[in-house]
């Protein structure tokens, strides 16, 4: 057998490698990593995962408030208070994984995506055109909404480990 460490080709019977003394075994978090999905879709199996996710889905919340604060400011004014709404909540999101603010963005891209679908169908209420995108921010929502419950529930730090830090 193989050592994946240092290469080394030990008896098929160890359990160590006689090189390194690594652990020769396939343990239950190797067989996770190795088959491990990436990217949005990607479950969330453990704290880093969700810190990962509040994290990259907050980053993501200061792009599009960016991106709308630009637009408010040239072209229409009323995009500036959804713009302060996905920076603050985007922020609270990333830094202190609130799930308040993750639900305040899962309600104001919900309306936004419904305010969406009504300019595709004739209906002058207001926002943007763009569907896919106003789908794509709804699921990057839906993740921040599991992700910072999980920090705060399944994955919570126990005080004793937030005490020694």
């Amino acid at each position: 057998m193989t050592c994946r460490v240092c290469s080394h080709i030990n008896e098929y019977t160890a359990t160590h490698c006689a090189n390194c003394g690594n652990s020769l075994l396939v343990t239950g978090s190797n067989k996770k990593n190795e088959n491990k999905k990436a990217g949005m879709f990607a479950a969330i199996q453990g704290r880093d995962d969700a810190e990962k996710v509040a994290k990259d889905c907050g980053n993501g919340f200061f792009a599009v408030a960016a991106i709308q604060g630009v637009i408010g400011a040239f072209i229409a004014p009323s995009l500036i208070f959804d713009a302060v709404i996905y920076a603050l909540c985007g922020y609270f999101v990333r830094f202190k994984h609130s799930r308040v603010a993750a639900v305040i963005l899962l309600l104001v891209s919900g309306a936004a995506l419904i305010a969406t679908v009504m300019n595709k169908m004739g209906q002058n209420v207001g926002g943007g055109n763009n569907i896919i995108l106003a789908v794509i921010v709804v699921i990057a929502t839906v993740r921040a909404v599991e992700a910072t419950f999980k920090l705060n529930g399944r994955y919570k730090e126990s005080s004793a480990a937030t005490e020694n830090i």
